[in-house]
């Protein structure tokens, strides 16, 4: 469940928020965590978001979130 605080109109708020398409999303599982991604084409994805609860899979530059990874990539860095 998700609270917004707002003093702006709901409308206005969530205008388009129906709207566009929806993003295909696929889990990767990783050690410690999950990574949400997007896939952009052959061999390429983009990571969407972290999921873990291990806060040094959150500080990795090569799990930041709108990072393009390409596979084969090796996650035990």
């Amino acid at each position: 469940m998700s609270f917004i605080y707002t003093i702006m109109p709901l409308d206005l708020v969530m205008a388009g928020f129906d709207e566009g398409e929806e993003t295909q999303v696929h889990e990767l599982p990783i050690e410690g965590g999950t990574l949400l991604l997007e896939p952009l084409g052959k061999n390429q994805a983009r990571i969407l978001r972290v999921i873990s609860s291990d806060p040094g899979l959150y500080l990795r530059p090569d799990l930041q979130p709108g990072r393009v990874i390409e596979f084969p990539y090796n996650l035990d860095n």
